[in-house]
């Protein structure tokens, strides 16, 4: 009996992992989501995820959800990897939020008085969702030429 691609756990929970790729790049448009413990930080935003790796540990786990005005070109946004330089501006660049023309022109003077530990990658939805898909499509494609093979046994003429 050959098992409809509809009853599969492996299609529903990659269809699940898919949306909900697709549902976190469309949030990330309007609001930014963080969740923080210890020195590191996740950012839900901007059209992807960063991770970050704060100089001074935060003493207790955080989560915030704030909105933002869209002032970047967010839809295909290039990946990225800032670290601190310690050039100790005494212009404060995190209250420029948005003034650059792009997300790491910005973000790259405001670590410019960050110490060098501190760090920040940014890796965009567009990115993650063919790391999800492409092995999913894999898997599912796989299991169907299995369960072809099963159906129809090679003839073996004695």
């Amino acid at each position: 009996m050959k098992l409809a691609l509809h009853r599969s756990l492996s299609f529903w929970s990659g269809l699940l992992v898919i949306s909900f790729i697709l549902f976190i790049w469309w949030a990330s448009q309007f609001a930014m989501v963080s969740a923080e413990a210890g020195s590191v930080k996740a950012i839900n935003w901007c059209g992807g995820v960063s991770l970050i790796h704060n100089a001074v540990p935060s003493p207790h786990p955080a989560y915030r959800v704030n909105s933002y005005n869209r002032n970047w070109p967010r839809v295909l946004p290039a990946p990225f990897f800032i670290r601190g330089k310690e050039i100790k501006d005494p212009v404060d660049s995190w209250n420029s939020f948005g003034t650059s023309s792009s997300l790491p022109e910005w973000l790259e003077s405001a670590y410019a008085n960050q110490p060098r530990s501190q760090w920040m990658l940014f890796i965009p939805h567009w990115m993650i969702l063919p790391a999800a898909a492409l092995p999913w499509i894999g898997l599912i494609a796989w299991r169907a030429r299995r369960r072809r093979a099963e159906l129809n046994p090679p003839l073996i003429l004695t």
